[in-house]
């Protein structure tokens, strides 16, 4: 008679989010609105198992925006359904270099994330 142990490891726990593709974005006040549309990151071991895509193995992602919305909800709108940003104001207040950050994890595995910093530059309105 031989004992042994089978010990069951889920690679995803070890999975490592590729970072997000986000360009900085640039409106002056009281100019049209400016779209960007971020996708979900390819993960290694799902690049490695299943059907390789990058995507399938460790199930789907999410993603959102980090920080107090406070800080830029007078110049930034964000759907997470469509993973949209949108870029425009009217508030001189808003005039500035804003840094921000996405952040993007496995809805399996929230630990599994990566977070993205990206600059929101508003000017002044121009005449």
């Amino acid at each position: 008679m031989i004992n042994f142990d089978i010990e069951m490891i889920d690679p995803c726990f070890e999975s490592v989010l590729n970072p997000l593709e986000i360009k900085d974005m640039e409106r002056y006040v009281m100019q049209a609105g400016v779209i960007q549309q971020v996708f979900p990151s390819k993960d290694s071991v799902s690049e490695s198992y299943g059907t390789r895509d990058g995507f399938a193995y460790c199930g789907p992602r999410k993603i959102e925006m980090v920080g107090d919305p406070s800080a830029y909800g007078d110049f930034l709108g964000y759907d997470p359904v469509s993973n949209i940003i949108t870029v425009m104001t009217t508030e001189p207040k808003t005039v500035g270099v804003h840094d921000l950050f996405m952040r993007v994890y496995l809805e399996d595995y929230p630990d599994i994330e990566a977070i993205q910093k990206f600059t929101v530059t508003i000017d002044h309105c121009q005449v």
